[in-house]
């Protein structure tokens, strides 16, 4: 008897279990948003939030009618408040899971980011791998209503370009959203994040005109870093100040450098296939000072001037033609961010392991010692190969 209770018991509690979910969501009851802009309006919070129509996405050839995605936008003085106000327009309730990038503006940044930033963290329903970006001189909703050529979805097209920026030109870097709770929380590390700007005719980029022309009227640019202090964006760094960032957090997969011909006529470019760097940090006279030791990889991508490629005394000489530009690029990198009192690098991180004393004692003020610490640059540049060709075109002509 007992036995056969304790089987129904089984029995009733499997058919529970497995004729209903609590956690189920119907796709049709659901707005998948992409892409969310936030903006300031007044003394509250407004959002954008670009939602993927899935019938037209889903359409092959050259689509249908209506655009692949619409916009929806809120205000109110919290996100989630503004959310849940989506509902008055939108059909379906907007579904996070989904979401690839998140795009602030600059009045936003300046605000501080843990404000806006704590919902997207603790809201189960948001994974932590979409990217984050800053709109540079213009609001966060108007880049999202550009229409992008080769993508469908904007999103998508912003997405796939910080990816392969990030793979083939060093001063692009894609943040997600755990890479910059890693940031606000660390000792040492300020925060950084890409730069977003609109460039051309907004009104035309918001139409269909603007995938019709050969060039668009409006695109959308990575340029550089957003610089910040604690959580709050204080600066901007353009390409060459962005590379020294992303060499010196080890975000360098490929990129290219351009030096001088050793004569002074005509330029080499130097395609790098390795990155790495290290930094040294130690007292003196009870004050850090740094060391950066950089090793690249590399090789001739392009020459315009007659030189001989096939002798290593060459290769030699632009070996060190590329390691003082890169030491002066980097140095430079270095003193804007101490200018604008902002460890962006991580210098205070290696400090912290290697002299952790001094670190509690001075890591209040470390952005203050950070201004004035001497820090040196040293680069290891080894060229492999020339391509698939020695000399130069020039040079053979000349011969």
């Amino acid at each position: 008897m007992k036995r056969r209770l304790s089987v129904a018991l089984v029995w009733v509690l499997l058919t529970i279990l497995l004729t209903s979910c609590w956690s189920r969501r119907e796709l049709n009851d659901l707005a998948i948003q992409v892409a969310v802009g936030i903006d300031k309006a007044g003394e509250l919070y407004k959002l954008t939030a670009q939602v993927v129509e899935p019938s037209e996405v889903a359409k092959k050839g050259a689509g249908g009618v209506r655009s692949p995605v619409t916009t929806y936008s809120a205000t109110g003085k919290t996100l989630m408040e503004t959310y849940r106000k989506m509902t008055l327009t939108s059909p379906r309730r907007l579904y996070g899971a989904h979401l690839r990038m998140i795009i602030l503006s600059d009045e936003i940044a300046k605000e501080g980011l843990n404000k806006v930033m704590d919902v997207f963290s603790r809201d189960h329903e948001f994974r932590t791998d979409f990217y984050i970006v800053v709109a540079k001189n213009t609001k966060a909703e108007n880049m999202l209503k550009i229409v992008t050529p080769l993508e469908k979805i904007p999103a998508n097209r912003l997405l796939s370009s910080l990816e392969t920026a990030q793979r083939y030109w060093a001063p692009a870097v894609g943040i997600a959203m755990h890479d910059l709770i890693n940031d606000l929380i660390s000792d040492g590390r300020e925060p950084v994040l890409t730069a977003l700007e609109l460039i051309g005719d907004q009104r035309i980029g918001e139409t269909q005109q603007n995938v019709k022309e050969i060039t668009p009227e409006a695109v959308l640019r990575y340029a550089g870093l957003a610089i910040f202090k604690d959580d709050r964006l204080i600066g901007w760094f353009d390409q060459d100040n962005s590379k020294g960032v992303t060499y010196l957090r080890k975000k360098v997969k490929s990129t290219v450098a351009i030096i001088p011909c050793p004569e002074g006529q005509g330029e080499i470019t130097i395609e790098v296939g390795r990155a790495d760097s290290k930094m040294i940090t130690k007292l003196k006279d009870g004050q850090p000072e740094a060391q950066v030791k950089i090793n690249i990889e590399g090789s001739i991508a392009e020459a315009s001037c007659s030189i001989d490629l096939t002798k290593r005394v060459v290769l030699h000489q632009l070996e060190q033609l590329y390691k003082e530009s890169l030491e002066k690029k980097i140095l430079t990198s270095i003193r804007a961010g101490q200018k604008l009192g902002s460890d962006v690098f991580g210098f205070g991180e290696e400090v912290h392991r290697s002299n952790p004393a001094y670190w509690k004692k001075n890591k209040k003020d470390w952005n203050k010692a950070f201004r004035k610490m001497p820090i040196q640059v040293d680069a290891k540049i080894k060229l492999r190969h020339s391509g698939t060709i020695g000399n130069p075109f020039m040079k053979t002509a000349k011969e």
